[in-house]
């Protein structure tokens, strides 16, 4: 997706390039900011991948999300829609694997149990984006996990974007809003910033409802790879 913000708009490259503890880098643009870090990500998930190739553990799944999160960033950073199909062949991966892996350990399964619905509508996602079928009205019912609840805010974000249908940009207002109901303090903070800067929500980076939602900003927002490895880490472990 093309970013609708203006070119000169560096907040987010801002805040990547001053925050302290990492290295001194140079200024980028938004684009340029979200690209590098997908690129990173997208090798470091690679690696981990190769590494467990035949295992069935709960870091290998977490790394072919990673990756596939990665690709999809890239896609809207890049307007590479090739990176689409990369996404889906790691979240499709992801899911194969998934179907034999119940019953192998007691910490699998419990890990499983919280990390797959948001793994599923990731591959929903992809589905979505490469023109598959695609469907998560089973993932979106009851009571539904803080990590999901955001994956489904973009996914009806992108679908919004693809197909401009005005009920998904009511639903992905509404799931955004709900998962950041779920965090308090400095925390909910930072989930602004990273839903402000998150390439899914491009289409409405310049929608009232969306800015009042994710406004105002914190003055320093986590970097690009906090944010993509919080997806992948954080929700999952903590089973949110």
């Amino acid at each position: 997706m093309r970013s609708r913000r203006s070119p000169g708009s560096t907040r987010f490259a801002d805040t990547f390039a001053s925050r302290p503890g990492l290295p001194r880098i140079s200024r980028l643009p938004d684009r340029r900011a979200w690209s590098t870090t997908a690129v990173v990500a997208a090798m470091v998930g690679g690696i981990v991948i190769g590494a467990t190739e035949g295992t069935v553990s709960a870091l290998r799944f977490r790394a072919l999300y990673l990756q596939a999160v990665a690709y999809l960033y890239l896609a809207t950073a890049t307007g590479n829609r090739d990176y689409y199909e990369e996404a889906y062949k790691r979240a499709d991966l992801s899911a194969d694997e998934r179907s034999r892996a119940p019953g192998r350990t007691v910490a699998l399964d419990h890990f499983l149990a919280a990390f797959e619905p948001q793994d599923k509508v990731l591959l929903q996602t992809t589905r979505m984006l490469t023109g598959r079928p695609s469907n998560v009205d089973r993932l979106d019912e009851g009571w539904i996990a803080t990590g999901t609840l955001y994956n489904l805010a973009c996914f009806y974000a992108r679908r919004f974007d693809k197909k401009g249908e005005p009920d998904d940009r009511v639903l992905a207002l509404n799931r955004l809003s709900r998962y950041l109901s779920r965090h308090m303090g400095q925390a909910r903070e930072f989930a602004k910033s990273y839903a402000h800067d998150d390439p899914s929500f491009t289409v409405l980076a310049n929608d009232t409802e969306f800015q009042a939602l994710v406004s105002p900003a914190p003055a320093a927002a986590t970097t690009p790879s906090g944010l993509v490895l919080q997806a992948t880490l954080d929700w999952a472990s903590n089973g949110a």
